[in-house]
């Protein structure tokens, strides 16, 4: 049955299980409350889900203690299992340092248990993948790198997968600047493609080529190669919001304003639903405050700009280098408006992380 049909028949047993025990955290209500978790997870209830989840993991715990040592190991897995789950409800509901953590134990529990198989290079993947949204790049890259391994000593793992686990080393590699690994594992993803997602492959492979034109001020060729990308792509694809942004990006250059912002427009509709609150998300938000900037929208520019600022300061914090440019940009619009107060407050952020490295490094991109 469905998602709502399995819950429905997981609360019966729980009900019928802890009246049999005389108790809510009984070992016997573990898989109910796991099952009903992860229905909740398909169902995109997420507060339900951490509930339920939670409760597996009291339950499974109180089933460790009362087994002799030498039996508890082989039980051990199935909290690495639930943990794995919260850490997947948490990220979806961006409380990134919650998810770090359960990810952290289920990885701790399977490392120690000394396996190495498709749910630990999972787990390893999905904490990648979080270091990655808090741009905790050096240790994404760790755990890419330990997903990467344990991969390839699995055989046969779904083609898709592995062409997802060579691109996240890439990307990783890529963001901390390590630019010849990256390539190396970007090659590795595009043969991993080629063979067998074909159409996906070559969308990518017209999304570089449109990069590549507009970098030279091709702009003609470049919306020649992104409509192409597009027109191979499923309807709900994620790509596509790239491409869109791609898209507003080279029209933005080509000064082609109007065009730029519906672009951008239509990337943000794409990242809203799929990406909700996250790096690059704000990114495009930035973009399209720099094309309302550019029009002399000011009242448009300070709404996307804030946009961006939101979501940084969610995610990474207030003092994190990366917000530095959109404080600036805030500074400078309001600057423009007449608004000496915001304008003398966004200097004053600004001002008070541009003497950390990395903000340095941002601001000379």
């Amino acid at each position: 049955g469905n998602d709502a049909e399995k819950i429905f028949y997981f609360k019966e047993c729980a009900a019928i299980l802890a009246k049999k025990e005389g108790e809510e955290e009984s070992p016997s209500l573990m898989a109910p409350y796991l099952y009903m978790g992860v229905s909740y997870i398909n169902m995109k209830d997420y507060p339900n889900a951490v509930e339920y989840l939670q409760k597996a993991e009291k339950a499974q715990k109180r089933s460790l203690t009362c087994r002799k040592p030498e039996a508890q190991e082989p039980r051990k897995r199935n909290l690495a299992t639930i943990y794995s789950y919260l850490g997947k409800a948490y990220n979806a509901q961006r409380n990134y340092d919650a998810a770090l953590a359960n990810y952290q134990k289920a990885e701790e529990i399977d490392s120690q248990a000394g396996v190495q198989d498709l749910d630990l290079a999972i787990i390893c993947n999905n904490l990648g993948m979080v270091h990655s949204s808090v741009m905790n790049y050096e240790k994404a890259k760790e755990s890419c790198k330990k997903t990467h391994e344990i991969a390839c000593k699995l055989s046969p793992l779904p083609v898709a997968l592995v062409a997802q686990i060579q691109r996240n080393l890439g990307t990783a590699y890529n963001n901390i600047g390590d630019r010849s690994n990256a390539i190396l594992c970007y090659k590795e993803a595009e043969g991993t493609e080629a063979k067998s997602m074909p159409d996906i492959f070559s969308a990518k492979m017209h999304n570089l080529a449109g990069l590549a034109h507009a970098n030279e001020g091709r702009f003609a060729d470049a919306y020649q190669s992104y409509a192409q990308a597009l027109s191979m792509l499923p309807e709900d694809n994620e790509l596509k919001g790239i491409i869109y942004e791609n898209f507003g990006s080279a029209y933005a250059k080509d000064e082609d304003l109007a065009s730029a912002e519906a672009y951008y427009l239509r990337a943000v509709s794409i990242k809203e639903k799929t990406a909700e609150i996250h790096p690059s998300l704000a990114t495009t938000y930035n973009n399209l405050g720099l094309v309302y900037l550019q029009a002399k929208e000011y009242i448009n520019a300070t709404t996307y700009f804030e946009k961006a600022e939101q979501i940084y300061e969610t995610i990474l914090g207030p003092k994190n280098g990366f917000i530095a440019v959109t404080y600036r940009n805030l500074e400078y619009v309001y600057r423009i408006l007449g608004d000496k107060s915001k304008e003398a407050a966004y200097n004053r952020k600004a001002d008070g992380i541009m003497n950390s490295s990395k903000a340095d490094e941002i601001m000379k991109k």
